[in-house]
């Protein structure tokens, strides 16, 4: 809205000057013009940086608010309120990943129950992306180079199958992990998380696919090349930002999502962010472990984006996004 009401203002300035540079003629309306236009490009420059400027406050402060709070030691959470702590203090973290080290691994008790259910959570995250992408290659592939009847109806379908609700199957999950003897594991959660993940992916792939030019993999079909060489070796390099869009998607959605973790991890682990909950459940709730969990559960998703930045940068001009 800033930027729009800037261009507006921008473009009003100057609309009656009449007065051009020394030794130019023109008429009026064009001189005019031309004012205007300096003005509007001079405000322009000056109002940018200070859009990007309110929008990074904007956007930080919260973010900043939270790192602060969980750097402060639970006597300062009791004072009047400071934004910056008076003491660093790192024991609300320690009391979170308490025995989360690699070489604890061998000794799971050794863990504090949130650390254990951090390290499952990232499990059924990772498992949820590799298998979504996995699927969605071959899917996307055939939806973008054959036409079939209903791929048009099929493609909708994907998106309409995105939209459903988690919790209106939620009892046919229940059922089918019992069945399979999946219940409590990170493999049924991660099964269960393709129902919006694979869809997605598929629509995404699909559109990046489908920018290619098909002469590429069939000449090289021609040439005697499997479907899977083709795809590991010529296509896969030309939609490396695309898949990397869609890996950040399902990662992020994965870890996000906590009725179906939360329900099909019903025993003693519990999905991560019920640390959260826990910590701001009684009557006294302790915010100091909150906000150290909060950060905790933002790492995941700003480690995986800051890894595949540039590609998701330049991925979102591509295809469906």
């Amino acid at each position: 809205v800033l930027y729009l009401a800037l261009r507006r203002v921008g473009a009003g300035v100057g609309e009656d000057t009449v007065v051009g540079p020394v030794g130019e003629v023109g008429e009026v309306g064009e001189v005019g013009e031309v004012g205007a236009e300096r003005s509007a490009s001079r405000l322009r420059r000056r109002g940018q940086p200070l859009l990007l400027l309110i929008w990074l406050v904007f956007s930080a402060l919260p973010l900043a608010a939270l790192v602060a709070l969980s750097l402060k030691p639970t006597a300062e959470l009791a004072a009047p309120f400071t934004f910056w702590p008076q003491a660093v203090s790192w024991d609300h973290y320690r009391a979170l990943v308490a025995g989360m080290h690699w070489t604890g691994l061998a000794d799971w008790t050794r863990w504090t129950p949130w650390s254990r259910s951090y390290l499952q959570s990232l499990g059924y995250a990772a498992i949820s992306t590799v298998a979504s992408l996995l699927i969605a290659l071959p899917a996307a592939y055939a939806l973008s180079r054959r036409a079939f009847f209903g791929d048009r109806t099929l493609m909708a379908w994907l998106l309409v199958n995105r939209l459903t609700p988690p919790a209106i199957l939620l009892g046919a999950y229940l059922q089918g992990a019992a069945l399979a003897r999946l219940t409590d594991s990170p493999v049924a959660v991660a099964s269960a998380h393709l129902l919006f993940t694979l869809p997605i992916a598929v629509w995404i792939l699909e559109g990046v696919l489908s920018r290619v030019p098909r002469s590429l993999d069939e000449a090289a079909r021609m040439d005697g090349h499997s479907f899977g060489y083709v795809l590991r070796r010529i296509l896969l390099p030309l939609i490396r930002r695309g898949v990397a869009v869609a890996a950040a998607y399902c990662f992020v959605a994965s870890w996000s999502e906590q009725l179906l973790a939360r329900v099909l991890m019903a025993g003693p682990v519990q999905p991560a962010g019920e640390g959260l909950v826990a910590a701001l459940a009684g009557s006294r709730p302790d915010w100091g472990v909150a906000a150290a969990a909060t950060v905790m559960l933002l790492l995941p998703g700003l480690f995986a984006l800051a890894i595949i930045r540039s590609a998701f940068a330049r991925g979102l001009s591509f295809g469906r996004l």
